[in-house]
């Protein structure tokens, strides 16, 4: 059973904030605090997780909380606090002392964040460059709801044994497609990174485009929704610029 969630900044300007989230993120900068920060007065951003399987009905939400409601279980919240003045520790604070996360049923009685540093922590973020990712993927699909993805790609995962509900057990001859599916996805994965065509579609993401400099920005055009010039068509190229290189978004 998972519990309404939510996600609370007080005072606080996060960076980017998930991935389906920005635009309308954005829109509540704009009405909810007009004053200069971090003095806004109240939160203006919140988030409740919908339920799943949960046969309670789910608490009210608060008065001044905006809901959202995502398609996964797991939610990623993505944000930055940026130092002044070599200050690292006034920087750290700003996010100990305003962000919160906790079960909407705790709203009247918040519990204490708990917080960890991954300063100087050795981990790994990156996923596998062969047919392991396919098994990484499978893990997501069978813990998260079907709905999550629109049918046509869970058809294309569908067709390499990749269903919710199903085991994920590839034969030999299955297995050498994907692991050649693999390669070739690196392949042309890392010709768009490298050698991305600033003449087509990739115009946008040359930082110093007058000059030879290799410098590019993760964002093709700064449009960090990859939606292409007119905003309805996907720029498939500069999707994959930020996403293998990055990741996450």
């Amino acid at each position: 059973m998972f519990a309404p969630f939510i996600f609370q900044a007080d005072a606080y300007r996060p960076a980017l904030v998930g991935r389906r989230i920005v635009s309308r993120f954005s829109a509540l900068l704009s009405r909810r605090c007009r004053q200069p920060w971090p003095s806004c007065p109240r939160p203006f951003f919140s988030y409740a997780q919908c339920d799943r399987l949960s046969p309670e009905k789910p608490p009210p939400i608060p008065d001044g909380f905006d809901v959202y409601r995502p398609k996964a279980y797991k939610i990623w919240v993505f944000l930055r606090s940026s130092v002044k003045n070599g200050d690292v520790e006034a920087a750290a604070s700003l996010v100990k002392d305003n962000v919160k996360v906790y079960p909407l049923s705790k709203f009247a009685d918040q519990p204490e964040m708990k917080w960890v540093s991954a300063s100087g922590k050795a981990f790994n973020t990156i996923h596998p460059n062969n047919s392991e990712f396919y098994h990484h993927l499978d893990e997501i699909i069978q813990y998260e709801p079907v709905d999550m993805l629109d049918a046509e790609t869970r058809g294309l995962f569908a067709s390499v044994g990749i269903e919710k509900g199903k085991k994920f057990d590839p034969d030999e001859r299955m297995k050498q497609i994907l692991a050649d599916g693999v390669a070739l996805g690196n392949a042309a994965t890392r010709a768009v990174v490298w050698y991305p065509r600033y003449d087509k579609n990739m115009k946008g993401v040359r930082v110093y485009p007058d000059t030879d400099s290799a410098w590019i920005m993760a964002y093709t055009a700064r449009n960090v929704f990859f939606n292409g010039e007119d905003g309805q068509t996907m720029n498939t190229d500069a999707r994959v610029m930020f996403h293998y290189p990055y990741t996450a978004v």
